[in-house]
C-alpha cells in the first residue's frame, strides 16, 4: 500500500476540512455583503434612514433578509461539508462536523464585538445551527466510493 493510498482513503483529511471551513467563510461573508448592499441601497431608495436600515438587519422578527440569509448558510454549510470530504470520496460526518465548527469561528470572532446582538436567541440559534447541520449532512451524503 503506497502512501498516497493511504492518505486518499483517510476518514479525515485535514487539508480539506479547512478548504471546506475557508469555502463557507469566503461564501457567506460575500454573499452577506452582497445583500446587506443591495437591500440598504433598496431600502435607501425607498427613504429610509440608515437607522431603519440596521433595524431591518437585526430585527427580532424573521425578515425576508433573514430567510435568505438562512438559505445562503445552509447552501454554503452544505458545500463546507462536501468539500471537506473531496479528496477521500467518502461519507463523513466527522469530517463536516469539524469543518462546519471551524467555519463558525468566524462568526465566533464577529460576535466579540462591543455592540450586542439585537436578534432575537431563536435567530442566533438559528444561524449557528443551520450551517453546522448542513456541512454534516454535505459530508454525510457523499455516497462511498
Amino acid at each position: 500500500m503506497t502512501p498516497t493510498t493511504t492518505k486518499s482513503r483517510a476518514p479525515l483529511d485535514w487539508q480539506y476540512v479547512f478548504l471546506g471551513a475557508a469555502v463557507s467563510i469566503a461564501g457567506t461573508a460575500f454573499a452577506g455583503t452582497a445583500m446587506f448592499n443591495l437591500v440598504s441601497r433598496l431600502l435607501a431608495a425607498q427613504g429610509a434612514s440608515q437607522q431603519e436600515i440596521y433595524s431591518y438587519f437585526v430585527s427580532p422578527s424573521l425578515t425576508l433578509a433573514g430567510v435568505v440569509s438562512l438559505v445562503y448558510s445552509a447552501m454554503f454549510g452544505f458545500a463546507c461539508g462536501r468539500v471537506a470530504t473531496m479528496r477521500t470520496r467518502r461519507r463523513s460526518l466527522l469530517s463536516g462536523a469539524i469543518a462546519g465548527l471551524a467555519a463558525l469561528s468566524f462568526q465566533g470572532v464577529m460576535a466579540l464585538g462591543l455592540t450586542p446582538d439585537a436578534r432575537a436567541q431563536w435567530q442566533v440559534l438559528a444561524g449557528v445551527l443551520v450551517p453546522f447541520l448542513a456541512s454534516t449532512f454535505g459530508a454525510g451524503s457523499r455516497s462511498d466510493a
